[in-house]
């Protein structure tokens, strides 16, 4: 059974926040271990956020190289890669489809954290590596910033931000035009990756690190503007692309109709549905310390979130794919796959008729063993396509739609 050829690249030498195309990567892939009984294990690759209302997460990444020859000892002069067997070595894994010809489809680019030497047996030598993304290097950075009248675009502040800390952020920075300005002021001393996430909060945009190494934010309409779905996950065969597994839920975890929104420095703004409350009881979701410039913006945050977690929806949660089950099909929409991108679903339950949602992808994680290669994406329920947004060439159709987007 053909699967995707695998390939893991290390930058030895190279400085921790060097431009992408200034880097030279080095092919680690024939020392990688599946093998359990060579002393290996699944490559492990994690990617975004577990809830829809929650911040992204640091990529992870797992796998073990055999150090037979010591080529991956710090402590080994004679080593190929020393001294440059250290943490924060900038690390890639990748994946080409078709085999031999195909593209490449990044997985996750970040930094090696955790060089691990195990000796599983009396003639292996093995070392586990741990790594993750750039949102733990943003984390452990620290920014001051200083913006004058009317402030930044949510995506130009970001920029900002990541220049003031060194990073390559005239070419290694993925962005759509933030639609909010962050509020003119001084933000000083604050945790680099908090304030970038702070502003993606004010934005309700998302802020991420794709799996090219890049820095990426999107902007509160990225959604709305990017609304074809990239395949059908069924069981009908046809078109419909087959899948392992899949959840749903319909529960209170997303139920929210007292939203609580209040900016740095402003007064409390508020949205309530009062038939829900009626329905429900109170269920409060309080949002505070946001950057933009106006009060109106922040209740039209909380207006927005009323009429999306107001009242409960069937949610599908999560679908499991194994590429080996339509492999010229499924691989290519697999790999190419990124946090935010639509999918539909459809589950036809045996008491007759069908299931039809249409999801985001979340979160994305791959466990890559010599048996199989799974992939999981964490899904939220795509109800945006519905929302009229003033000024979009494609969703100003106003007598076609109900609802205006935040």
């Amino acid at each position: 059974m053909t699967r995707p050829e695998i390939q893991c690249l290390m930058a030895f030498g190279q400085n921790a926040f060097a431009a992408d195309s200034s880097l030279t990567w080095t092919d680690v892939s024939a020392d990688v271990l599946l093998d359990p009984s060579q002393g290996g294990g699944p490559i492990s690759i994690t990617r975004g956020r577990q809830g829809e209302l929650g911040r992204v997460e640091a990529g992870r990444f797992t796998f073990t190289l055999n150090n037979a020859a010591r080529a991956y000892d710090p402590t080994y002069t004679s080593s190929p890669y020393y001294p440059n067997i250290r943490p924060m070595t900038r690390c890639r894994i990748r994946a080409r489809w078709p085999v031999t010809t195909g593209t490449w489809y990044n997985r996750i680019t970040g930094y090696v954290e955790v060089w691990t030497p195990a000796y599983p047996g009396p003639r292996q030598a093995v070392v586990h590596v741990r790594g993750s993304d750039a949102l733990t290097t943003l984390a452990r950075a620290q920014s001051s910033v200083t913006s004058g009248a009317p402030g930044e675009t949510s995506h130009n502040a970001i920029r900002t931000a990541l220049n003031i800390i060194g990073w390559a952020y005239a070419t290694d920075y993925v962005y759509a035009n933030g639609s909010t300005t962050i509020a003119a002021g001084s933000y000083l001393n604050l945790n680099a990756l908090q304030y970038m996430q702070t502003i993606t909060d004010t934005e309700n945009g998302l802020f991420f690190v794709g799996p090219q190494g890049f820095p990426t934010f999107q902007d509160r309409h990225y959604r709305i503007n990017n609304a074809s779905s990239a395949g059908i996950f069924g069981n009908a065969g046809g078109s419909e692309l087959p899948y392992l597994d899949v959840a749903f839920s319909y529960d209170e975890a997303l139920l929210y109709n007292d939203i609580q929104v209040t900016r740095a420095g402003g007064a409390l703004q508020e949205a309530v549905d009062s038939a829900s409350q009626a329905t429900y009881g109170p269920r409060v979701l309080t949002i505070s310390g946001l950057y933009m410039a106006t009060d109106d913006e922040a209740l039209g945050l909380a207006q927005w979130l009323l009429v999306r977690y107001g009242n409960p929806s069937l949610r599908v949660t999560s679908i499991v794919l194994n590429g080996d089950l339509n492999a010229s099909a499924l691989w290519p929409i697999i790999l190419a796959r990124e946090l935010s991108d639509k999918i539909e679903v459809k589950v036809r339950p045996p008491g007759g008729g069908t299931i039809d949602q249409l999801a985001r992808i979340e979160a994305v994680a791959d466990a890559i063993s010599l048996e199989a290669w799974l992939t999981t994406w964490q899904l939220s329920l795509a109800g945006e396509d519905q929302y009229w947004v003033l000024g979009s060439a494609t969703q100003s159709f106003l007598d076609s739609t109900t609802r205006l987007s935040f």
